[in-house]
Protein backbone atom coordinates (compact mmCIF):
# COMPACT_ATOMS: atom_id res chain seq x y z
CA UNK A 1 0.00 0.00 0.00
CA UNK A 2 1.05 3.36 -0.96
CA UNK A 3 0.38 6.18 1.25
CA UNK A 4 0.59 9.32 -1.91
CA UNK A 5 0.88 8.28 -5.53
CA UNK A 6 2.61 11.11 -7.46
CA UNK A 7 1.99 11.05 -10.84
CA UNK A 8 4.43 13.71 -13.41
CA UNK A 9 2.97 15.19 -16.64
CA UNK A 10 -0.02 13.73 -17.63
CA UNK A 11 -0.82 16.36 -19.90
CA UNK A 12 -4.21 14.85 -20.78
CA UNK A 13 -4.92 18.29 -23.39
CA UNK A 14 -1.73 18.12 -25.11
CA UNK A 15 -1.16 15.83 -28.25
CA UNK A 16 0.59 13.18 -28.71
CA UNK A 17 2.57 13.45 -31.93
CA UNK A 18 1.13 11.23 -34.77
CA UNK A 19 3.06 10.09 -37.55
CA UNK A 20 2.02 11.22 -41.01
CA UNK A 21 1.62 7.66 -42.16
CA UNK A 22 -0.29 6.59 -38.99
CA UNK A 23 -3.78 4.63 -39.64
CA UNK A 24 -6.86 6.80 -38.78
CA UNK A 25 -7.92 3.66 -36.74
CA UNK A 26 -4.59 4.56 -33.88
CA UNK A 27 -5.06 8.12 -34.18
CA UNK A 28 -7.84 8.26 -31.96
CA UNK A 29 -6.25 5.48 -29.46
CA UNK A 30 -3.14 7.78 -29.41
CA UNK A 31 -4.96 11.10 -29.24
CA UNK A 32 -6.72 9.89 -25.56
CA UNK A 33 -4.21 7.65 -24.75
CA UNK A 34 -2.88 10.78 -21.76
CA UNK A 35 -6.31 10.51 -20.53
CA UNK A 36 -6.87 6.99 -20.56
CA UNK A 37 -2.94 6.65 -18.41
CA UNK A 38 -4.75 8.99 -16.32
CA UNK A 39 -7.63 6.61 -15.63
CA UNK A 40 -5.73 3.81 -15.40
CA UNK A 41 -3.48 5.16 -12.71
CA UNK A 42 -6.44 6.68 -10.49
CA UNK A 43 -8.16 3.32 -10.92
CA UNK A 44 -5.05 1.31 -9.42
CA UNK A 45 -4.48 4.09 -6.96
CA UNK A 46 -8.29 3.80 -5.61
CA UNK A 47 -7.98 -0.16 -5.76
CA UNK A 48 -4.41 -0.14 -3.73
CA UNK A 49 -6.22 2.24 -1.11
CA UNK A 50 -4.02 5.09 -1.70
CA UNK A 51 -4.36 8.67 0.30
CA UNK A 52 -3.48 11.05 -2.02
CA UNK A 53 -2.66 11.12 -5.55
CA UNK A 54 -0.37 14.09 -5.63
CA UNK A 55 -0.59 15.38 -9.32
CA UNK A 56 2.73 17.47 -10.68
CA UNK A 57 3.82 19.45 -13.92
CA UNK A 58 1.62 19.70 -16.41
CA UNK A 59 -1.75 18.29 -15.98
CA UNK A 60 -3.95 20.55 -18.15
CA UNK A 61 -4.07 23.84 -19.64
CA UNK A 62 -7.44 25.45 -18.77
CA UNK A 63 -7.15 27.63 -22.16
CA UNK A 64 -6.95 24.45 -24.24
CA UNK A 65 -8.66 21.61 -22.54
CA UNK A 66 -11.80 20.18 -24.03
CA UNK A 67 -14.72 20.05 -22.04
CA UNK A 68 -15.11 16.52 -22.39
CA UNK A 69 -11.53 16.15 -20.82
CA UNK A 70 -13.13 18.42 -18.00
CA UNK A 71 -15.75 16.27 -17.13
CA UNK A 72 -13.33 13.11 -17.13
CA UNK A 73 -10.70 14.85 -14.62
CA UNK A 74 -13.44 15.88 -12.83
CA UNK A 75 -15.67 12.61 -12.31
CA UNK A 76 -11.14 11.01 -11.57
CA UNK A 77 -11.06 13.39 -8.60
CA UNK A 78 -14.94 12.79 -7.28
CA UNK A 79 -14.42 9.33 -7.32
CA UNK A 80 -10.76 8.59 -5.86
CA UNK A 81 -12.81 11.25 -3.09
CA UNK A 82 -15.54 8.47 -2.66
CA UNK A 83 -12.73 6.22 -2.00
CA UNK A 84 -11.24 8.19 0.80
CA UNK A 85 -8.47 8.67 -1.96
CA UNK A 86 -7.30 12.81 -1.90
CA UNK A 87 -6.37 14.34 -5.23
CA UNK A 88 -3.61 16.93 -4.89
CA UNK A 89 -2.90 19.58 -7.19
CA UNK A 90 0.55 21.25 -7.23
CA UNK A 91 1.05 24.06 -8.73
CA UNK A 92 4.14 26.66 -8.47
CA UNK A 93 1.76 29.55 -9.01
CA UNK A 94 -1.10 29.90 -6.10
CA UNK A 95 -3.34 31.80 -8.41
CA UNK A 96 -3.61 28.50 -10.43
CA UNK A 97 -5.35 27.06 -8.16
CA UNK A 98 -8.24 28.93 -8.01
CA UNK A 99 -8.41 29.05 -12.37
CA UNK A 100 -8.28 25.27 -11.79
CA UNK A 101 -10.90 25.12 -9.13
CA UNK A 102 -13.51 27.23 -11.36
CA UNK A 103 -12.97 24.95 -14.66
CA UNK A 104 -13.36 21.92 -12.90
CA UNK A 105 -16.61 23.02 -10.65
CA UNK A 106 -14.87 22.89 -7.44
CA UNK A 107 -14.62 18.85 -7.04
CA UNK A 108 -14.83 17.62 -3.37
CA UNK A 109 -11.20 16.02 -2.50
CA UNK A 110 -9.43 18.19 -4.66
CA UNK A 111 -6.50 20.26 -2.59
CA UNK A 112 -3.72 22.30 -3.79
CA UNK A 113 -0.21 22.44 -3.16
CA UNK A 114 2.13 25.64 -3.56
CA UNK A 115 5.26 27.84 -2.47
CA UNK A 116 3.03 29.94 -0.40
CA UNK A 117 0.32 27.48 1.32
CA UNK A 118 1.28 23.78 1.42
CA UNK A 119 -1.16 20.41 1.27
CA UNK A 120 -0.98 19.42 5.14
CA UNK A 121 -2.38 15.99 6.16
CA UNK A 122 -1.74 13.42 8.94
CA UNK A 123 -0.47 10.22 6.87
CA UNK A 124 -0.33 7.19 9.51
CA UNK A 125 0.06 9.48 12.45
CA UNK A 126 2.54 11.57 11.07
CA UNK A 127 1.87 15.24 9.88
CA UNK A 128 3.41 15.63 6.13
CA UNK A 129 3.55 18.91 4.47
CA UNK A 130 3.76 18.98 0.30
CA UNK A 131 5.46 22.17 -0.77
CA UNK A 132 5.75 23.32 -4.31
CA UNK A 133 8.60 25.27 -5.06
CA UNK A 134 10.41 26.58 -7.96
CA UNK A 135 13.62 29.13 -6.91
CA UNK A 136 16.12 29.31 -4.14
CA UNK A 137 13.61 31.96 -2.60
CA UNK A 138 11.03 29.11 -1.71
CA UNK A 139 13.59 27.14 -0.57
CA UNK A 140 14.95 29.55 2.13
CA UNK A 141 11.21 30.30 2.88
CA UNK A 142 10.14 26.47 3.21
CA UNK A 143 13.07 26.29 5.30
CA UNK A 144 12.88 28.78 8.12
CA UNK A 145 9.09 26.86 8.40
CA UNK A 146 10.56 23.73 8.79
CA UNK A 147 9.59 22.02 12.30
CA UNK A 148 11.61 19.77 13.83
CA UNK A 149 8.73 17.29 15.66
CA UNK A 150 9.87 13.83 15.37
CA UNK A 151 6.74 13.24 13.42
CA UNK A 152 6.54 15.90 10.92
CA UNK A 153 7.55 15.48 7.29
CA UNK A 154 7.99 17.91 4.68
CA UNK A 155 7.88 16.96 1.01
CA UNK A 156 9.65 19.61 -1.58
CA UNK A 157 8.43 18.96 -5.08
CA UNK A 158 10.36 21.60 -7.57
CA UNK A 159 9.83 22.01 -10.84
CA UNK A 160 12.19 23.69 -13.82
CA UNK A 161 10.46 26.98 -14.92
CA UNK A 162 13.14 27.67 -17.33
Amino acid sequence: MFDLLFIGNPAIDEAIAEPDDMPQSLVARLRGAPLKTLEKTYQLAIESQVQGIVLCGSIVDPTRVSPAQVIALRHLITQAADHDCETVWVTTNPADAQEYLRVLGEPKGLSFASSLRPWTQIVRSTTVELWAITNETDVERIAAQSSFEPLHRQIIVGSDTG
